[in-house]
């Protein structure tokens, strides 16, 4: 398993296969996306619908 810092590779085919925004699992069966693009990642985090640090928002795992 490549280390951490040859992980631009795996991020070059990420943006080649899914865009700027992968999806991703967090842990078996806990669906999470991967936010690659510079330009998404303000738009994702500034979006309420998509991220909140509030964990009352969160959905029911």
């Amino acid at each position: 398993m490549p280390c951490a810092c040859d992980a631009h590779p795996l991020y070059e085919v990420l943006r080649r296969v899914h865009g700027p925004i992968a999806p991703t699992e967090l842990e078996p069966g806990v669906p999470g996306w991967l936010v690659l693009g510079h330009r998404e990642l303000p738009e994702v985090t500034r979006d309420e619908e998509c991220f909140s640090h509030d964990s009352r928002r969160w959905r029911p795992l």
